[in-house]
C-alpha cells in the first residue's frame, strides 16, 4: 500500500520521489512537502521488511527511492544535500539563500542504518561522501564545531550550532570513519565534544 499510494510518477510514468501524506479514505496525495530522512525512513523500513520475510519485491522500490534523494543534489558535483523535498525534487524551504542544514545529516545515518540492514556498500558510500564533506567544508576551527548550514558550494553559512545538529554532526563523523578506517574523524569527534563541555562550567553540554 505504501509503495502504490506514495509513489509519484511524472507525466511520463518515471517515478520520482514521494508524497507526504494519503488520505487513508480515498488514497489521494495531500501535502507534498516532505523531510529528507523521512523518504529513507520509509525505504529502510521496506527493506527491513523484505529481509525479515525474505521478499525482495520492494527493494527495487526503495533503491529507487534512495538514488533519486542522491542525485537530487543542488551542486551535482559535491555531496551535498537538500532537507526538504516535493514529489518531483528538492525544494527550498527558506528561499533563495539555498543552505544545506545538519537535518540531511538524519538521512546520513539513516543510509548508515540501511547498509547494516542490506550489506550494500553504495549506501554507506553516499552516506560517508556527505558526512566527509562536513568535515573538510562545515568545520569552524575558530569556535571548535560546526555550522548548521551550509552552502550548495560547501561554504558555512552560520556561525550557531544547536541541539540535534550537535548530534548529527558526531554521528557523520563516526559514519566517515566506519567507511573509511581514517582515525581523523575520530580525533575530530573528540575534539568537537570537548569543545560541547567546556562551553558551559557545569560539564553539562547545552542544548545551543
Amino acid at each position: 500500500a505504501s509503495m502504490r499510494y506514495f509513489n509519484h510518477e511524472d507525466s511520463s510514468g518515471r517515478d520520482l520521489g514521494v508524497w507526504n501524506f494519503v488520505d487513508v479514505r480515498t488514497g489521494k496525495p495531500g501535502t507534498p512537502y516532505t523531510e529528507i530522512f523521512n523518504i529513507s525512513e520509509m525505504a529502510k523500513g521496506l527493506l527491513s521488511i523484505g529481509k525479515i520475510t525474505g521478499d525482495s519485491s520492494m527493494n527495487a522500490w526503495a533503491d529507487q527511492k534512495l538514488d533519486f534523494l542522491f542525485n537530487q543534489r543542488p551542486n551535482s558535483a559535491l555531496p551535498v544535500l537538500v532537507e526538504q523535498f516535493r514529489p518531483e525534487g528538492y525544494y527550498f524551504q527558506d528561499g533563495p539563500a539555498q543552505l544545506s542544514d545538519t537535518d540531511t545529516l538524519y538521512h546520513v545515518r539513516v543510509l548508515a542504518q540501511i547498509y547494516d540492514v542490506t550489506g550494500n556498500r553504495e549506501y554507506l558510500d553516499q552516506a560517508a561522501a556527505t558526512a566527509k564533506f562536513w568535515y573538510e567544508r562545515a568545520y569552524y576551527p575558530e569556535y571548535g564545531h560546526f555550522a548548521r548550514k551550509i552552502t550548495f558550494d560547501g561554504v558555512q553559512a552560520v556561525d550557531r550550532l544547536y541541539g540535534d545538529g550537535k548530534w548529527n554532526t558526531l554521528f557523520a563523523m563516526v559514519i566517515a570513519y566506519r567507511a573509511t578506517g581514517d582515525l581523523k574523524y575520530i580525533d575530530r569527534l573528540k575534539e568537537v565534544y570537548r569543545d560541547y563541555v567546556s562551553k558551559n562550567p557545569s560539564g553539562i553540554v547545552s542544548e545551543v
